[in-house]
């Protein structure tokens, strides 16, 4: 397959945002993808880049980013070119043509929506508004932040069930799609992610409506357990003889 040669718009050419292709399937072995940059010339048309394509983890879809510049400086339009040889069930090979984000900046996208942060991530992130649990019930968030780079995994394992977070309920409650997101003048570093948190059911009453919230005085010695009351320890021995049944 070859695409048209597509226009570089300004935005691209001047390296606020990176050229971005999505690709789902094999990409290597048999197939391959490639990125061709080229420009007008007096004697004609020049292809000035011929640039391969490798973004795992197959076969998921996943974006690849490039950057116009170096070899490809001076370019004005870009094309496709995939090549799928590969047999079998795991040869299959898809991906969309290119495009030039139109970005938008974080803090208007989230501003005050209930969002749950990560640990890690919030250490950046202090004016997020961060979802909280009240008498037991936990805030429902539109929006999730992840840290990137090494203490991505960090952030994963402190939320993860086992270690009694957050994706205990939200991995069965919501879906989460990542948005993409580039950090200005470094649009290849991975700062982290941003994902909007879809819940199944987004029409549901609210946990309130079940909830009766009431006020108890006690001395502080009061127990809600049997005649035992706090501070109260049965002693299995009386006058030298355990009564529990053992020497």
């Amino acid at each position: 397959m070859r695409t048209e040669w597509y226009d570089l718009p300004e935005r691209a050419l001047n390296g606020d945002v990176p050229v971005v292709l999505t690709l789902a399937g094999w990409e290597a072995g048999a197939n391959s993808v490639f990125i061709e940059f080229g420009r007008d010339t007096p004697d004609g048309f020049e292809v000035v880049q011929r640039y391969p394509v490798v973004q795992g983890p197959a076969a998921q879809w996943r974006d690849h980013r490039v950057s116009v510049g170096g070899p490809s400086e001076g370019a004005t339009k870009m094309r496709l070119v995939a090549k799928d040889r590969a047999l079998g069930s795991h040869g299959w090979l898809a991906v969309t043509a290119p495009r030039a984000p139109q970005l938008t900046k974080m803090t208007d996208i989230v501003g005050d929506t209930p969002t749950f942060v990560e640990w890690p991530a919030a250490l950046v992130h202090p004016c997020a508004r961060v979802t909280s649990s009240h008498n037991g019930i936990a805030d429902m968030p539109r929006l999730r932040i992840a840290a990137g780079g090494e203490v991505r995994a960090i952030g994963q394992g402190w939320s993860s069930p086992d270690a009694g977070g957050a994706f205990g309920w939200l991995s069965v409650a919501t879906s989460m799609r990542e948005m993409p997101t580039y950090l200005k003048n470094d649009v290849n570093r991975d700062w982290g992610s941003l994902y909007a948190v879809d819940p199944y059911v987004p029409d549901a009453l609210p946990a309130q409506v079940a909830m009766s919230v009431h006020t108890e005085t006690h001395w502080g010695t009061w127990s809600p357990g049997g005649a035992c009351q706090v501070g109260c320890v049965q002693d299995p021995i009386v006058d030298g003889v355990r009564t529990d049944g053992h020497a």
